[in-house]
């Protein structure tokens, strides 16, 4: 029975050990989409990542290897107002943040960058474990979605181990109805105008 015993607590142990690890290199990811000259910006957050080091600060910075952004120059957009519930958590503290602002920056070197700003300092110790969740909107103060260069983009965050991704895609429009679709609607409607016709004396 002692053997059972310690056997399941052992691999419970592994278990836990792995979830962990996995979760550590899975990485954050945001995403922003949009439509071509609309200044609106859709962005969600998600993921998980580990802290490589101990810090105390409100700034995310996320380095990318690609030409994310395409601004015309070499610029910094400035903070921009985030709206929405995108968060990240401590889960080791449960201390959560709301993202405040973002910066997306292109030096036309190939290597952009993507700051998220939260409106308070969230800490961490080595190892710590954080999760970002969450999604909103927000107005490019210059250019539109078309200054951003679809595509995937790996890069690091300062304070965190591991590769992050920046994800940019075009936002689906509405649903259109396919002809067949279209068709059956129609007959549907002529039969309802058709079966009323018939009960009238």
């Amino acid at each position: 029975m002692k053997r059972i015993l310690v056997g399941i607590v052992i691999t419970l142990a592994l278990l836990a050990g792995m979830q962990q690890e996995s979760r550590a290199e899975g990485g954050f990811v945001i995403e922003l989409s949009g439509t071509p000259g609309n200044a609106t910006i859709n962005y969600s957050a998600s993921g998980f990542g580990a802290a490589g080091n101990s810090f105390s600060g409100n700034v995310f910075l996320m380095t990318l290897t690609g030409d994310a952004f395409n601004f015309g120059s070499e610029v910094a957009s400035g903070d921009i107002a985030l709206a929405g519930d995108g968060a990240i958590t401590n889960t080791n503290t449960s201390t959560t943040e709301l993202f405040a602002t973002a910066q997306a920056y292109d030096d036309f070197s190939g290597v952009d960058y993507l700051e998220l700003k939260t409106g308070n300092s969230i800490s961490a110790t080595i190892g710590d474990f954080f999760e970002m969740s969450g999604s909103g909107t927000f107005e490019i103060p210059f250019g539109s979605f078309s200054n951003l260069n679809i595509g995937s983009y790996t890069g690091t965050i300062g304070g965190f181990s591991g590769s992050h991704t920046l994800i940019i895609s075009q936002a689906e429009g509405p649903a259109v109805p396919e002809p067949s679709s279209i068709a059956l609607l129609a007959i549907g409607a002529v039969g309802l105008v058709m079966a009323n016709r018939k009960r009238k004396p």
